[in-house]
């Protein structure tokens, strides 16, 4: 058989917390009023930052207008899957959701699964033109100050999908940081501060950030965790240079997180990858 070539790849990843991305009923341009003008920035953002893989959080959609705010991300060469928000209170009110978004010349999807209604998913990807598999998981994790009868389960179940899949990277607002920088900073720690460090040291990943608050209170919640095998070829977490929300007289803040990124650059063998890479995606 003929020798592989031996190229180096690089993506970059984000986790990115935005409430209420979505495509209202009639439109599909990204134009007319504030929803879909979140959707028109946020993949500008996308786009402008060179990301091919996101994980999108609290983004409190219904599973009609994640389909709308697929149509409309199609047309850029992305693609998204995701679990829908819960109610809260009531149908017109939802809480939570979560979506994997990618470059669709970038990486193939191979298959998904919701692991917990709208807080966890996980999706396996190709890198095409390549033999390279990994796994994405997007997590939106229950706020620290809750209840541990809401707190620990979420985690149980992070903390097992974990495990059950090969180079995991785990993105997303975790609502948690580790006990070693909460205790630097002079704080205690909680329960979720102590289970994000359990999954760190029992599922074999590694932190990417730096201790940089990526929430306007302070806290260091929005984590990209890579496998440690890649630790070495992935770069330290870096939040996109934007500008808070700024609310209208009367309304409330509705973003209150600084999107996160990093990169991943690897050697991969070609030699293997025809097969693989002309077969289709797989959708549940």
């Amino acid at each position: 058989p003929t020798a592989g070539k031996n190229i180096a790849r690089r993506l970059r990843l984000a986790t990115i917390n935005d409430p209420g991305v979505c495509m209202k009923s009639g439109t599909h341009d990204g134009h007319g009023d504030p929803a879909s003008r979140k959707a028109q920035r946020l993949k500008s953002m996308i786009i402008n930052h060179d990301i091919q893989i996101i994980s999108l959080t609290e983004s409190r959609q219904k599973r009609h207008t994640i389909k709308r705010l697929r149509g409309y991300l199609r047309g850029s060469g992305f693609d998204i899957i995701g679990t829908a928000a819960a109610p809260k209170h009531s149908r017109k009110h939802v809480a939570g959701g979560v979506s994997i978004i990618w470059e669709t010349d970038r990486v193939r999807l191979i298959r998904h699964k919701t692991h917990l209604k709208s807080r966890i998913i996980a999706a396996e990807f190709q890198i095409i033109g390549t033999a390279e598999k990994f796994t994405v998981v997007a997590a939106y994790m229950p706020n620290r100050g809750l209840a541990k009868t809401i707190v620990v389960p979420a985690w149980t179940t992070l903390t097992r999908t974990v495990l059950g899949y090969d180079k995991c990277w785990v993105l997303g607002d975790l609502n948690a940081e580790t006990t070693q920088h909460i205790l630097q900073c002079g704080r205690d720690p909680v329960t979720a501060d102590y289970a994000l460090t359990d999954l760190i040291t029992t599922t074999n990943i590694t932190p990417t950030g730096e201790g940089r608050a990526t929430h306007r209170s302070g806290g260091e919640i929005d984590h990209i965790l890579c496998p440690t095998e890649h630790s070495s070829s992935t770069s330290r977490a870096h939040l996109l240079p934007i500008n808070w929300d700024t609310p209208k007289q009367g309304t409330k803040q509705t973003n209150n997180h600084q999107p996160t990124t990093t990169s991943c650059s690897s050697h991969t063998d070609t030699t293997k990858t025809a097969a693989t890479a002309a077969t289709h995606a797989h959708w549940e």
